[in-house]
């Protein structure tokens, strides 16, 4: 353990521990954890964080919709499952906002083109009786 311990202290990831010892990360952890307690010593803190990788979004959606599960995502990867299903959510989230938008944008597009056809075609359109407000369908064929 006081090797584990210096090898913790030194940065090595609890993963890297674990295969170099032959059993999990969890194992480590609480070992470790029993051995800090024992010898009063502090947990080592990872000095390093792991480098932010890019994840290609539209096609891990594609992946998550056809079923794959966030592990084999996270496997084809090579990254933690967390950091699929955190992405795939912030991915959806920003999804649903894009659509919201687009939705406002698409009203008011249609507002401001029911406005200018009024002004322009409203006064060349003198059949009163087949006139509609807001009905452009003789411009739209």
């Amino acid at each position: 353990m006081e090797e584990i311990y210096k090898l913790k202290s030194q940065g090595m990831l609890y993963k890297e521990l674990a295969e170099k010892c032959n059993c999990s990360d969890v194992t480590i952890l609480k070992r470790l954890a029993e051995y800090c307690e024992q010898n009063n010593l502090e947990i080592p803190k990872v000095k390093k964080r792991r480098k932010q990788i890019t994840l290609p979004m539209e096609e891990i959606y594609k992946l998550k919709s056809q079923g794959m599960s966030y592990r084999k995502i996270a496997e084809k990867y090579d990254c933690a499952y967390e950091t699929i299903r955190r992405r795939l959510t912030e991915y959806e989230d920003e999804l649903i906002l894009r659509n919201k938008y687009l939705e406002i944008l698409l009203y008011d597009f249609n507002k401001i083109i029911d406005n200018v056809l009024n002004k322009t075609f409203g006064s060349f359109y003198d059949d009163k009786e087949n006139q509609k407000q807001d009905d452009y369908s003789f411009i739209k064929k």
